[in-house]
Order: structure tokens, then C-alpha cells, then sequence
């Protein structure tokens, strides 16, 4: 199990979605939708600079409305 000062993906604005995340990210999350890149390599600096970006630009300024969540899965396995 893993405790909360190991679970880096808590602190990423742009995790990886792996058995060990998906409910701290994804799945667990009410009123979230999970916006998923499918990519069979780690995603570039770039990449992660745009989905940054497009977390910044999709952030909830209040409490209300959907929240929207950005992370990578590996899908060459």
C-alpha cells in the first residue's frame, strides 16, 4: 500500500493513470471528468507543457461545475 509521502501522482498536475493511481486520480473522484492521453512512450516535456497549460486554462475558479483532471497512460503494455 502505498502511504501518502509516496504517492507522487497526488502532487502532479499531469500524473501517469496506473493500478496504483487510478483512484486517487480518476477513479475515486466524484464530479470529475478524467481527460486520459493514450501514448505508448512517457509524454514529451512539450506534451506535458500543453495538458499543463490546458489544466491551468480548465482549472475551477469556484467550487461549482465539473472538474476536469489530466494524466497519461502507458498503452504499450
Amino acid at each position: 500500500m502505498d502511504s501518502g509521502a509516496t504517492k507522487q501522482w497526488m502532487t502532479e498536475i499531469f500524473p501517469e493513470l496506473h493500478h496504483r493511481s487510478s483512484k486517487d486520480i480518476c477513479l475515486g473522484t466524484e464530479g470529475t471528468l478524467c481527460v486520459i492521453l493514450i501514448t505508448s512512450t512517457a509524454p514529451t516535456k512539450q506534451l506535458k507543457d500543453e495538458f499543463e497549460s490546458l489544466n491551468a486554462k480548465y482549472d475551477r475558479k469556484i467550487e461549482r461545475g465539473t472538474k476536469y483532471k489530466f494524466m497519461w497512460l502507458n498503452g504499450s503494455i
